[in-house]
Formats: structure tokens, sequence, C-alpha cells
């Protein structure tokens, strides 16, 4: 019988495989779709850049790398890490931009493509779910969640107006929701 650490270990293995996959869908989505320059994903990927939000930059480019490295020194728990990659990153960040990306690959222009993206929408899901799952077992502060919630809409706002006003509220909602639904906080009280 599998102990928990190595359940733990085989689901970050598994996650890592799901985004090594995402990448080369979107890498050809960039070289065949977009027609992005460059021979290489890395030289698409600094194509791709000039176009990206500040916002979303400074995420993945800086907090992220930032976290990281103070998770790997051990001056950062694992709820903290789990708060700003599953549920902000994947949780609100991507949420927000599959969910765009969905609503325009509706007229069915590029199959393919919407396809794809669906898939990576439903990893995604079970990505946040595994963040909920640790950050259950972590047992997080309040003021950790606190900090999440509070950072919810601006997460929400990464990507300007390529996102519509209604996914970004919707999104920033989710994540109240999920920790409701995980018994985090006490659920909104209905209108």
């Amino acid at each position: 019988m599998a102990s928990a650490e190595t359940l733990v270990a085989w689901v970050f293995f598994l996650q890592r495989r799901d985004e090594q996959r995402h990448a080369l869908l979107f890498d050809r989505i960039a070289a065949e779709v977009l027609g992005l320059p460059g021979a290489s994903p890395a030289e698409r990927r600094a194509a791709a850049r000039a176009n990206v939000p500040a916002a979303v930059l400074e995420l993945f480019e800086v907090r992220l790398p930032a976290l990281a490295a103070e998770v790997a020194a051990g001056r950062t728990g694992l709820g903290e890490a789990v708060s700003l990659y599953h549920m902000v990153l994947e949780g609100i960040v991507f949420d927000a931009g599959q969910h765009a990306l969905l609503d325009d690959l509706a007229d069915g222009a590029l199959p393919g493509v919407l396809e794809g993206v669906r898939r990576v929408e439903l990893d995604e899901r079970w990505h946040i779910g595994f963040g909920l799952r640790c950050l259950i077992e972590t047992q997080p502060s309040p003021d950790l969640i606190e900090d999440l919630l509070a950072r919810a809409e601006d997460a929400a706002a990464a990507w300007g107006d390529a996102v519509p006003p209604a996914t970004r509220e919707h999104v920033a909602d989710m994540c109240h929701h999920r920790l409701s639904a995980v018994h985090l906080i006490e659920p909104r009280a209905a209108a």
C-alpha cells in the first residue's frame, strides 16, 4: 500500500507531465496557428513575450521564481507555494485565460485548438483540486487564506482586456467558492 508521501510524489510527477504536454500544445499553436517567429519553443516564447501583459509576467517571472527559491531555502512552507501556484496561477490566471480562449474558439473555426484547450482545462481542474487537497493538509493560517482571497481579483485582472470583465469576476469568485467548498472559509451569505 502506498504512503501519503508516495501518493503526493506521484501526483507531482503527473502534474509535471501534464505541464509538459500543455507546453507542447501551446508551442504548436504558436508555431502552426499563430505563426510566431522562432525556430525553437524558447524563441517562440520570446516572441510571444512581447504580447504578454506585465501583470502576468510579474506573476510568472518574478513572484513564482522568488517563492520557489524561498521554499527551496526552507524559509517558506508548502501552503504558500500551493496558494500561489495551484490557487492563483492555475485556479485564477490560467482559468481566466482558458475561459477567454474557449469563448474565442467557440465559433468552431479551429476545432483542433478548441479540443486541445478543453483538454488542458480538464487537467487544470484536477491540478486545482490537488492544490486544495494540499492546502487542507497544510492547515493554512487565516492570514494565508486572507491573502489568497485578497489577491484573487488582481490575479483575475492580470490578462487585462484580453479577458472580459464577467470572466474575471467569475474566476475570482471561484477562488472563494473552492475554499469554502473544502471548509477553509465560510461560504458567502446568499443574496
